[in-house]
């Protein structure tokens, strides 16, 4: 009897933990001047998120934050660690490259510009352009 009281006991203990929100800062930015938005200035700022959440949702949260339209989200967080699978419909490479970072620097440029933006786009982004890439066809 000691032992089921104990199991339901440990069991209700475990049901009533709640996860730890773990909350981290996700840097963006969009273009100072919409007439030509790959172009400086670019206006850079940050939100708090929880770590793991879907670019989707940051762009909309961002978007409710500050009014604008175009918004490039950074492939990595502030703690250094990288966004798993960053959504190429956000990203603004490469018209921004990370050359203090280990992905998405001057490496990923080169390897860019040797195979060209279609091949480079299917290595990486299963064929599908980056914002960076479709913003600079406006021009």
């Amino acid at each position: 009897m000691k032992k089921v009281m104990l199991t339901i006991g440990v069991i209700a203990t475990l049901m009533s933990c709640e996860r730890e929100t773990i909350m981290i800062e996700r840097g963006f930015n969009y273009p100072g001047n919409i007439e030509k938005p790959i172009s400086p200035p670019q206006m850079f700022n940050k939100i708090m998120i929880e770590r793991g959440t879907p670019c989707e949702i940051v762009i909309l949260k961002i978007k409710e934050k500050t009014g604008k339209e175009i918004i490039f989200l950074d492939p990595y967080y502030f703690d250094g660690t990288w966004v798993e699978n960053p959504n190429p419909k956000y990203m603004a490479f490469p018209h921004c490259i990370n050359s203090t970072k280990s992905k998405w620097n001057w490496e990923y440029f080169d390897e860019y510009c040797e195979l060209g933006e279609d091949l480079f786009c299917e290595k990486y982004f299963n064929g599908e352009k980056t914002l960076g890439m479709k913003l600079d066809e406006w021009n």
